[in-house]
């Protein structure tokens, strides 16, 4: 298992928690240099999960390498904006030059996100994504086809102050089970759309990774990601 530590500035996205966030009031939200349209269907990108997509771009990069002539195919599982598979997108078909080497789809269970995520691919002029509203306890190979890689930032906090206002869409941020319900689905679903020796790429909250690792029966650990205190916040693991 390689561990890689990180830098990151964490960026500011709302004003005081009574006031509607910056990026609502604005519209648009900056993800990996990239802007994107946001509104109170989706949740704000978190500069954060920038981690993510590097780790993402890493591995598509030495795929493409190893076999040109293949287009990957990516799944992004709670795509909301479609920041993190449109910024990795971006970055293969525009930075690295190979517009044809990657495909994409993104699910969520929100139509209304999905909205904003194709609004999202327009305005970035990203080919080959497609974004469909779907639980993702539901997907199945036969509608969508296998992919080659997988990411997953699901919701993994929970509603502790029900009665607080929320600003940004509650079923992008909180789920049951302390936060680790989404995971269970994501081990159970996922090995069903993804090619042998595919990888998925994961974020969730400080202090969950022992349990993350014990809920993923299926998968080995190929890294781990920190954040900037040191907390294990990301992994990549491929199908046992």
């Amino acid at each position: 298992m390689t561990t890689t530590f990180l830098n990151q500035t964490e960026q500011t996205t709302t004003t005081p928690s009574s006031e509607r966030p910056l990026a609502y009031v604005k519209g648009e939200a900056e993800f990996c240099g990239l802007k994107f349209k946001v509104s109170e269907k989706c949740l704000i990108p978190r500069e954060r999960s920038k981690v993510l997509v590097n780790a993402a771009e890493e591995i598509l990069l030495e795929e493409i390498i190893k076999n040109p002539a293949k287009t990957q195919r990516v799944l992004d599982i709670g795509t909301g904006s479609g920041n993190l598979l449109l910024s990795l997108m971006h970055r293969i078909q525009n930075i690295h030059g190979r517009p044809k080497s990657v495909e994409g789809v993104g699910i969520d269970i929100s139509q209304d996100a999905v909205e904003v995520a194709r609004e999202n691919q327009a305005w970035l002029n990203v080919v080959n994504a497609e974004f469909f509203a779907c639980d993702m306890a539901l997907l199945d190979s036969r509608h969508i086809g296998l992919f080659d890689l997988v990411l997953a930032n699901p919701p993994y906090t929970v509603n502790n102050k029900p009665e607080t206002q929320l600003h940004e869409p509650a079923v992008a941020m909180f789920t049951g089970d302390e936060g680790f319900e989404c995971y269970g689905i994501i081990n159970a679903v996922a090995p069903k759309l993804m090619h042998p020796h595919a990888k998925l790429v994961i974020e969730f909250g400080r202090g969950m990774v022992n349990r993350i690792k014990a809920i993923m029966t299926q998968w080995k650990v190929v890294a781990t990601y920190q954040d900037q205190e040191g907390y294990d916040r990301w992994l990549v693991l491929e199908q046992l």
